[in-house]
């Protein structure tokens, strides 16, 4: 679901700079930023799993 979203933000960021509507393209950034931590967040947390480590409270 991350790759179809963020394959979508990349198509309308190029859409965006062609009509130069800079707004959007901001906005489309902040998504891409967003959805790119995500990411991060996900293998982190799943690596920590592996290694046997956890997180007190």
């Amino acid at each position: 679901m991350l790759l179809t979203t963020m394959a979508s933000l990349l198509i309308l960021m190029r859409s965006y700079l062609e009509k130069k509507n800079y707004v959007l393209l901001m906005a489309d950034l902040l998504l891409l930023g967003l959805a790119v931590g995500v990411i991060f967040l996900f293998i982190r947390t799943f690596s920590r799993r592996r290694t046997g480590k956890t997180v007190e409270a």
